[in-house]
């Protein structure tokens, strides 16, 4: 089957052609912008709208996760939503939703040979979370994330088929059971149903012995157990729902090079998320695994430039936040070639260890954010954005010291086709925000020279400031 037409495959599981089937081996309801045409957008100005803007927060007590990731619905296609007031998301909430896919496990590639530089850009990062490979944990191994958790990154644990009670408490023990994330069975273990054509009642008692070992074990109670991620979503049917052995569903889904609010029915958000609530009914979803690619040493579907990746993983991860998602993992911190397949190059970083685009505008992106300290409540937001809001989506946080930040984007394609990444421009928004008391507003917007967030004081009349947004966010903070 030919790469085009097994798209569907490809953008979903294409982590099973990384290595990354066995660990031992290597929605918001609103309307969101149609698919690009193969045409640049239309440069006439937007339409004008005045609107108030407001969610409420969602989620119920079956999903607690979910609710206090804060909720917060995207914006439509044709402006802000609009009714009442907004309780934000705790900003570093945010911060503490965003992880990064490694593989220190493999000896290989960049992870062992960029080791240095690849764990400084990793503590450097602002993630608190990463997702690793599985066994074999030997010593060196069990060093490098000793490493990690010295600077308060947490990482998970991958059990194969098969692991017992005894196996997984030992494993888990060996890490110390404070700095173990998450855990979860075999990944991707459907792609083994040639060499095991008991698959399913196989990964079924797997992920029942993990939830049993965990939850035994008083000790284990800061653990989140992960449900099975799988390639192909059909497999989430087959093996049916698993909520009451699992706190998290487990997704790998990506955007081919799409932007991350595409209503294309492969890889809308919305859509797959549906897809996988046949085995994960009632419990959050994490997405584990999430790419972009920029290898341009071959031609194929889904590539995309590091600057439109520097734009889009921004918007993902919130996009993600915005859907409920609590932890969006991207996968992942560096490329290995040395793999020698075409899905090599997902990196934020390169092989030679040296950070891309990508990296600098996720790192930048977290600095703005970071909030560290003990839980606290938002406070209820009333406010009025006006001017040229099509297609504009938001995402509203707040800090402790009851700062707020909202991150505005204009959600459209960049790229020409999934089969073209020549980049289109995108208009710029020219649009206003309103809040009754507001004296302070500064807007961190991208260099995206470099993509770093440079700051600019804006001038603050009647409680209202003036605004540009474009395709890469652009942070506004304001008291």
């Amino acid at each position: 089957m030919s790469r085009a037409s097994n798209l569907p495959t490809l953008i979903i599981a294409c982590c099973a052609s990384l290595g990354l089937a066995g660990y031992g081996n290597g929605a918001s309801s609103s309307p969101l912008p149609a698919k690009s045409t193969g045409k640049a957008p239309p440069s006439a100005a937007a339409p004008a709208s005045t609107t108030t803007l407001a969610t409420q927060r969602s989620g119920g007590s079956d999903e607690p996760a979910a609710a206090s990731a804060g909720f917060v619905p995207q914006a439509t296609a044709t402006g802000l939503i609009s009714a009442g007031s907004e309780v934000p998301g705790q900003a570093d909430a945010f911060v503490n939703s965003v992880g990064i896919v490694t593989w220190f496990v493999y000896s290989a590639t960049a992870y062992t040979t960029q080791f240095p530089a690849l764990s400084q850009l990793l503590i450097d990062s602002g993630v608190k979370h990463i997702r690793d490979s599985g066994p074999p944990y030997d010593r060196t191994y069990l060093r490098k994330m000793a490493l990690f958790r010295s600077h308060g990154i947490r990482h998970s644990v991958g059990m194969t088929i098969g692991s017992t009670t005894g196996q997984i408490t030992a494993v888990i023990n060996a890490f110390g059971p404070n700095n173990v994330d998450m855990i979860e069975p075999q990944n991707e273990y459907d792609t083994y149903a040639k060499q095991d054509p008991n698959w399913v009642p196989h990964i079924i008692e797997q992920q029942k012995t993990i939830w049993k070992t965990v939850r035994s074990n008083r000790s284990f109670n800061g653990i989140t157990v992960m449900g099975p991620a799988f390639a192909n979503q059909n497999s989430y049917r087959i093996v049916g729902p698993l909520d009451a052995y699992e706190d998290a569903g487990n997704l790998h889904a990506s955007f081919c090079n799409y932007n991350p609010g595409t209503n294309n029915g492969t890889v809308n958000l919305a859509n797959v998320t549906a897809r996988i609530r046949v085995g994960t009914r009632y419990k959050p979803i994490w997405t584990t695994e999430t790419t972009y690619d920029d290898n341009a040493n071959v031609t194929h579907v889904c590539q995309a430039p590091d600057s439109v990746i520097a734009r889009y993983f921004p918007r993902e991860l919130a996009g993600r936040w915005n859907a409920g998602e609590p932890r969006t993992y991207i996968s992942q911190l560096v490329d290995t070639p040395q793999r020698g397949d075409p899905f090599s190059y997902l990196g934020l970083a390169r092989v030679d260890g040296t950070p891309k685009p990508q990296y600098t505008a996720i790192k930048s992106m977290l600095s703005v954010l970071s909030d560290p300290g003990s839980p606290f409540r938002p406070g209820t937001l009333r406010y009025t954005v006006s001017g040229q809001t099509h297609y504009v989506q938001h995402t509203l946080l707040q800090k402790r010291d009851g700062t707020y930040v909202m991150m505005l984007w204009v959600e459209q394609p960049r790229l020409v086709s999934i089969y073209n990444p020549t980049q289109i421009p995108v208009p710029a928004r020219q649009m206003s925000l309103s809040v009754r008391g507001m004296t302070m507003a500064t807007d961190y917007t991208y260099d995206t020279s470099k993509w770093t967030l440079s700051p600019q004081r804006l001038a603050v009349k009647n409680g209202r400031v003036n605004l540009t947004v474009t395709d890469a966010i652009s942070f506004v903070e304001f008291k």
